[in-house]
């Protein structure tokens, strides 16, 4: 099964989606920021990292071209407060990038 990271546990829907993956069994591990991300998975494989809400989507966007480096397969789910209403579905220009608007 493959594990999943979570950048930031700090937020409400950090924790909120960590407690639903160990709910449902799934291994997980958060990442304290950006940095932390990236080095994660350089030393360990995930199939899904999911972003912190409280980043803003140019620099998810700009971190997910290096995760993407680092690792080109992993799938890559970004949750934004608030976006332009162009950035708010899945997109083929993002690259299989989906935007999520979060409730805060």
């Amino acid at each position: 099964m493959s594990r999943v990271l979570v950048i930031g546990n700090h937020t409400e829907v950090g924790r909120g989606i960590g407690d639903a993956l160990a709910a449902s069994d799934l291994p997980f591990e958060y990442s304290v920021g950006h940095a932390d991300a990236l080095q994660r998975l350089r030393v360990r494989s995930f199939g899904v990292v999911i972003t912190n809400p409280d980043s803003a989507v140019d620099e998810d966007l700009a971190l997910l071209e290096e995760m993407r480096a680092i690792r080109p397969g992993v799938k890559r789910i970004v949750l934004a407060a608030h976006s332009s209403p162009g950035q708010s579905h899945c997109h083929p220009a993002l690259l299989g990038i989906c935007l999520f608007h979060t409730s805060l």
